[in-house]
């Protein structure tokens, strides 16, 4: 029997943190200055690049409506979200000192370098393993949201804006919780011919 090879993206070369890690790092995270803090909020709850955390204007964070608008950097594409209830209120305790939400202490756009340097920081203080970085959080998010077995990939895919579901779906190879939604939903459907006993 001839075999074939399988052309899909690697699992192994998506490096993710599990729910605990990411309360771990939440833990660092909540000892150091607000903005270090929100900063790995973001990336991990809307699943922002670096690149796309860094460019947020504070108008681009509407308190009153409770919404955050993020452009996405990867086909230009503008989502807004709903601000999480555990989240509105660290954004209304920050303070930017500039036009980014993000900025240095000289009033510019925070770095990638530096924002780099900071979540790494965190990570390492939190007892993660060396090869996680920021991106990390983005990987996260989308295992934990299939997690739960509740999210589609069609709502991973824009919670990430993809612009292909393509991108979305490696995650649900990695994500246990949603084969054993479908496992489920497949036990109990009665369109799925079940064996006899």
């Amino acid at each position: 029997m001839k075999r074939t090879k399988c052309l899909t993206r690697p699992v192994e070369t998506i490096k993710w943190l599990d729910q605990p890690q990411v309360e771990s790092l939440f833990r660092v995270a909540k000892a150091r200055p607000l903005r270090e803090r929100l900063l790995v909020t973001l990336l991990y709850r809307y699943g922002m690049r670096v690149s796309e955390a860094l460019a947020l204007r504070t108008e681009d964070v509407n308190l009153r409506r409770g919404e955050i608008t993020v452009c996405g950097l990867k086909g230009g594409s503008t989502t807004t979200y709903g601000i999480g209830r555990d989240i509105l209120p660290l954004l209304r305790k920050y303070r930017a000192t500039g036009p980014f939400l993000f900025a240095s202490r000289e009033g510019e756009r925070l770095s990638r370098t530096r924002a780099y340097q900071l979540v790494v920081g965190m990570m390492k203080e939190a007892g993660i393993p060396a090869g996680y970085g920021p991106h990390s959080l983005r990987h996260s998010l989308a295992v934990h949201m299939l997690d739960t077995g509740e999210l589609r990939l069609e709502q991973v895919r824009d919670a990430l804006r993809h612009a292909s579901i393509r991108s979305t779906e490696v995650y649900a190879q990695l994500s246990a919780g949603a084969r054993a939604e479908y496992a489920r939903v497949m036990d109990g459907s009665s369109k799925i011919v079940k064996v006899g006993r």
